[in-house]
């Protein structure tokens, strides 16, 4: 029903009535101004009436007929057949490394014994090689870890996020350099080649790793056995 019929029906059921101290034409303009200023303020208007109805729902002292509980729909079962996951082969250069630090890292690892070495479990064809290092009277391993160039990020964009410092630059062009993060310190060598090998220690161990030297580290780094 349009303004005009709206205007009509009123004016036909008042005509025999007493006369009303309400004007129909009033009363039309009347609902299409307060029709245009809940428009406006429809924003605000609509948080105020959730939460008004929230209030109502959950006030105290109304008792409400509990909701009669809706039986579901029958529903159609799709069974998915899913794929079977490929064949996780162990790296084997993982191992061969592993075998290597067990008889190298307490060489260089001179003031604490080392506990055992092992792998982080990677697979043929990852782009990273991990090993951890467990030293006796720590809580956290030292971690040996060794990014492919595809996996690796140059020594300006780390040095960015991180905090860095003793930067140095080898004869062959490499380099290295310490480097402060939320959780520990890292040793780290960029090498020419795009890959990097890092040294991780974490902070809870800072000072149970006072008896070796930070340069202890940064030989495990530079190794050049610690490569694909």
């Amino acid at each position: 029903m349009n303004e005009q019929e709206l205007g009509h029906a009123l004016r036909v059921a008042v005509r025999d009535e007493p006369p009303l101290a309400i004007d129909p034409d009033r009363l039309i303009a009347h609902a299409k101004r307060t029709a245009k200023r809940r428009r406006a303020t429809w924003a605000t208007g609509a948080a105020v009436v959730a939460v008004a109805t929230t209030a109502v729902i959950v006030a105290p002292g109304h008792d409400e007929e509990p909701a009669l509980p809706v039986a579901d729909s029958p529903k159609a079962t799709v069974t998915v057949t899913q794929p079977a996951p490929a064949s996780r082969v162990p790296n084997r250069r993982e191992q061969e490394l592993v075998d290597y630090e067990r008889t190298h890292a307490p060489q260089v690892l001179t003031g604490v014994r080392v506990e055992s070495v092992t792998g982080m479990g990677g697979v043929e064809g990852d782009p990273v090689l991990g090993i951890r290092v467990k030293v006796e009277g720590h809580e956290n391993p030292l971690e040996l870890v060794i990014s492919a160039p595809t996996h690796s990020e140059g020594v300006d964009s780390a040095c960015a996020r991180w905090q860095c410092y003793n930067r140095q630059t080898l004869a062959d062009g490499s380099v290295t350099v310490f480097a402060k993060w939320e959780m520990g310190l890292s040793a780290a060598h960029f090498r020419t080649d795009g890959s990097l090998v890092e040294v991780n220690r974490w902070n809870d161990d800072a000072t149970e790793w006072a008896g070796v030297p930070e340069s202890a580290f940064l030989q495990l780094a530079t190794d050049p056995n610690l490569s694909f």
